[in-house]
């Protein structure tokens, strides 16, 4: 299993782009773009 250091989700649709990040070391602290 790989280890990551940050974790990257991202939502597109018509209307908006949504991209959400998420570091391995403070998992509850999400940063939302």
């Amino acid at each position: 299993m790989k280890n990551y250091l940050f974790y990257v989700g991202i939502d597109i649709s018509k209307s908006k782009l949504d991209v959400v990040i998420l570091e391995k070391q403070t998992p509850n602290v999400a940063n939302h773009f």
